[in-house]
């Protein structure tokens, strides 16, 4: 079930709003009292939506309420159509479509293994330098794609989730990637030995530490915790575990992680950074 009694889903807090029970047949995401959600809530959302699919389990979803700006949010943002894609029923209130430039890259399933995520990527990418700069951008991008890249190789998932906000009154953007797949602990565990979901998220927030165990790899999570360490932070969630990075903080040892009742069947990276303008 997704839904708690708090109205705002954020990258800090989505792990309040699921909790996932695969052994009932029905998947309830209840959204009823939601009255903001940041792109880390919408790629949670249905990344739990398409697990709960792939077990042949039926997804009960029911929207903020109609009236509110959240639901129309949602739907402005593509959720309709993830859920259309996934054979799920929505009840999202239809928002006008407009050009919205750099501001916002719009809820996108995504195969991660070829052109279409380099497409996303790039698309990603063009909106990033437009708020925090060619150099920071760059800086980004190589960890961005390999992100991507983890979704078919590191947790056997076939698609993955993007979406991107940008926020003028709080000088801000926010990115976020999240998969339906076996989650970080079962990636690592191929190559690593791993005691707990806690000890997954330290050690995916390492340089160097990858589910491959290949020389070079495991720049994709460490490589957007070392790169927005001073001007942003990043939220972890797979399993039992959730992690937040502390803005400001050295790179490699600033991952506060923690156990959360929740768990997620896959693994969810948001990236809130202080923009130029």
């Amino acid at each position: 079930m997704v839904g708690n009694n708090d109205t705002a889903m954020r990258a800090g807090n989505a792990h309040a709003h699921v909790v996932t029970a695969p052994q009932e047949r029905t998947c309830r995401i209840h959204l009823r009292q939601l009255a903001f959600v940041e792109p880390a809530g919408l790629v949670t959302i249905a990344a739990v939506a398409e697990r709960a699919r792939s077990q042949g389990r039926f997804v009960d979803f029911q929207g903020p309420d109609p009236d509110s700006g959240a639901s129309r949010y949602m739907h402005r943002m593509g959720m309709e159509n993830i859920m259309g894609e996934l054979g799920v029923p929505s009840d999202l209130t239809p928002a006008r479509r407009w050009d919205t430039g750099d501001n916002l890259l719009e809820l996108r399933r995504f195969r991660a293994d070829g052109f279409e995520w380099d497409k996303l990527a790039d698309d990603l990418f063009g909106k990033l330098r437009t708020h925090v700069g060619t150099d920071f951008a760059v800086a980004l991008y190589q960890s961005i794609a390999e992100i991507g890249a983890n979704v078919p190789e590191h947790s056997r998932a076939s698609h993955g989730y993007i979406a991107m906000q940008y926020y003028p009154e709080q000088h801000s953007v926010q990115f976020a990637v999240a998969d339906a797949g076996i989650g970080i602990r079962a990636s690592l565990e191929l190559h690593h030995q791993v005691p707990s979901d806690i000890r997954a998220l330290s050690m995916a927030a390492t340089m160097g530490v990858s589910g491959t165990g290949e020389k070079g790899r495991g720049r994709g999570i460490a490589g957007v915790i070392a790169r927005s360490s001073k001007a942003g932070q990043v939220t972890l969630w797979s399993g039992t575990a959730h992690g937040t990075t502390r803005s400001g903080a050295a790179p490699g040892a600033n991952l506060q992680v923690r156990r959360c009742q929740s768990v997620l069947e896959g693994t969810v990276v948001a990236v809130s950074i202080k923009t130029e303008n």
